[in-house]
């Protein structure tokens, strides 16, 4: 690796990244219709095992030659975590782990580099993020970043949506390098501080950070330059001091937790405040935190019983909200799908599981005899589960059972 200096006293950091197992595809595929619209499709299912490798930066120049080699592999993504205890014995056996952090596979680590994800608004009309992206990227940066961000070079990347409806619509990702590293909390909390306008999820230790552009068929890519590094004098952002203190409270003010989470005693006052009206807190976040707060809520023997409800409900509260000018019908369906709330939901139920367990690790815990022989079909399908996405057999089709009865 070739450094931005020759000073030993720079400042250096590593960046974990992952290759997929299987080499399946971490980026999203758009095919255009004759129409002239676009459909997308998501990424590979069942990105499990990655094997693992840590890259040497110490500046936005390394960190921008590690970011464009990275993304001309498909199968590689990037996470803030080192690799842990359990996530090293893993590789030493088989070469593989998971992007765990419950589990002790991958533990925090506090990095000078981050990633700003910027996904909604416009700039003003006249910019166009196809034909001339890197004006837009200055105008984000100058009208919505604080005097932190002026003046610095950062790299710039556009996002997987970008230039597939308005010109204008910012779908960006920033990379930074800080003065001094950061980790999780903080990252938050200078977020709700400073009032950035970026997805906090990026922060979070094992967030996939995915860098492959998307591919496109039927069409040539909208967006013929999707990366570069911006003009500025200084080469890192001079991070102000961060109150954590006054974040939470912040938050609070605004009806969610330091993470962005929308505060609600149930599934239905979480979801009374989707949508962009007044008070509204979008859709995204909302969908999510009606996911968590009906998986902790929900006894896990009625997970089942209750799925499609919870579905139906986010369905009819995101359709019936009110949408801010430039977000379509369209764009709340893509929230709606059967594969993504299914997904988002096996989520929210696996968080529930490790909450339960590290609030009352040694509670002793008693269950009605009836409940504990549906919760032993409820493991021994998760457990089958389990070893055919371990297998990752290639079918389409699952390759398991489930039981309807205990064995």
């Amino acid at each position: 690796m070739t450094f931005d200096s020759s000073d030993d006293a720079r400042p250096r950091d590593q960046i974990t990244v992952l290759t997929e197992r299987f080499g399946k595809r971490l980026t999203k595929k758009h095919t255009k219709r004759p129409d002239g619209s676009w459909v997308t499709e998501a990424r590979d299912d069942g990105a499990t095992w990655f094997s693992h490798e840590t890259r040497e930066i110490d500046g936005v120049d390394s960190l921008y030659a590690v970011l464009r080699e990275v993304a001309q592999d498909r199968s590689k993504l990037v996470i803030r975590a080192r690799l842990g205890a359990v996530g090293a014995e893993s590789i030493a056996k088989t070469g593989y782990t998971r992007r765990k952090k419950s589990d002790g596979s991958f533990v925090p680590a506090p990095r000078h580099w981050v990633l700003f994800d910027i996904d909604e608004g416009e700039a003003p009309e006249g910019y166009d993020i196809r034909a001339r992206p890197e004006e837009l990227v200055d105008w984000v940066i100058k009208e919505r970043f604080p005097s932190e961000f002026q003046g610095v070079r950062v790299v710039w990347q556009l996002s997987s949506s970008a230039g597939l409806k308005s010109p204008n619509a910012i779908k960006l990702h920033l990379w930074a390098w800080l003065s001094r590293p950061l980790g999780e909390e903080e990252l938050k909390a200078w977020r709700l501080n400073a009032g950035l306008p970026v997805d906090w999820r990026v922060f979070l230790d094992v967030q996939e950070h995915f860098l492959a552009d998307p591919s496109f068929v039927g069409a040539h890519d909208p967006c013929p330059i999707r990366w570069g590094i911006t003009a500025g004098a200084r080469g890192a952002i001079e991070v102000p001091e961060i109150d954590i203190k006054k974040a939470v409270a912040i938050a609070r003010e605004k009806g969610v937790t330091l993470s962005g989470t929308v505060i609600g005693a149930t599934v239905g006052e979480i979801l009374a405040q989707i949508g962009d009206g007044e008070g509204g807190k979008g859709f995204h976040e909302v969908i999510i935190a009606s996911q968590m707060k009906w998986a902790r809520t929900t006894p896990p023997t009625q997970y089942a019983a209750t799925r499609e409800a919870l579905k139906a409900d986010i369905r009819t509260a995101a359709r019936n909200a009110t949408r801010r000018k430039g977000r379509s019908a369209g764009d709340v369906e893509g929230y709606l799908s059967d594969r993504r709330l299914d997904s988002e939901i096996d989520g929210a139920i696996n968080r529930a599981a490790i909450r339960r367990a590290e609030v009352a690790p040694d509670a002793e815990n008693f269950m009605a005899l009836e409940d504990a022989e549906k919760a032993t079909v409820s493991l021994k399908n998760s457990i089958r589960r389990f070893f055919y996405e371990a297998l990752q057999v290639p079918s389409k089709q699952r390759v398991y059972e489930t039981l309807d009865a205990v064995e």
